[in-house]
């Protein structure tokens, strides 16, 4: 049965910038990473989301946060005195730490070998998206190095694709429960996957890479 959520994300003209749409070519978004390192992601609707590499105050492998900073028009409009107010709207969108993260009390894992595939299927270059069932933690930061280490022989159960990856578009399908944060999973596997490493240079944008994980799995 075809997923009903899909993404594709292109680097175009310049490797700094990257677009985000639907198959049928509706625009939904633009990567930006500018010369300093640091990367924003421009909506649609003029909503603006940043992206760190630093959880939990350190740079850990396969690990990024998307906040979302405000919105364009917004913050043209407030007068200087509102201005600390942009401060506020800020909120955390999603947390990848180690290839997990969470969503409704699920834990989900990108890169996981789900139940009915083989590990022969990485090689193809295709990668999964995994809910991890009967997971004892509900939060990526409270998971134990004992658990981490039993990551490789956890099967999940699938709920996105990830294709493309060293290609021409980077294509991410979801089910219907990731539906919410369907963009920014999207968006989050693209930098993690495609830069070429999960903390790139300064000098670093969206390139096209060998499909391979940049860094190793949390079981590592």
């Amino acid at each position: 049965m075809p997923m009903p959520l899909e993404f594709v994300i292109t680097a175009e003209n310049a490797k700094h910038v990257a677009f985000v749409s639907k198959p049928n070519g509706e625009s939904l978004a633009r990567l930006l990473r500018a010369k300093d390192g640091t990367t924003t992601v421009e909506l649609s609707n003029g909503e603006i989301w940043g992206i760190s590499h630093k959880i939990d105050n350190e740079v850990r492998p396969f690990s990024l946060k998307i906040e979302r900073l405000g919105n364009d028009q917004a913050r043209i409009s407030l007068p200087e005195k509102e201005s600390r107010r942009e401060e506020e709207t800020r909120k955390v969108i999603l947390k990848v730490k180690e290839h997990m993260f969470s969503y409704k009390g699920n834990m989900y894992m990108i890169g996981n070998v789900p139940e009915g595939k083989s590990y022969r299927d990485l090689f193809s270059g295709r990668k999964y998206i995994s809910r991890l069932v009967n997971f004892p933690f509900s939060d990526p930061s409270d998971v134990d190095v004992e658990w981490k280490n039993r990551l490789r022989r956890i099967r999940g159960i699938p709920m996105g694709e990830i294709s493309g990856i060293g290609i021409g578009g980077h294509r991410v399908e979801l089910r219907g429960e990731l539906e919410e944060i369907g963009l920014p999973v999207a968006v989050s596997t693209y930098i993690l996957y495609t830069t070429g490493s999960v903390h790139p240079s300064k000098s670093g944008g969206f390139e096209k890479n060998s499909g391979k994980e940049p860094v190793p799995s949390p079981a590592n």
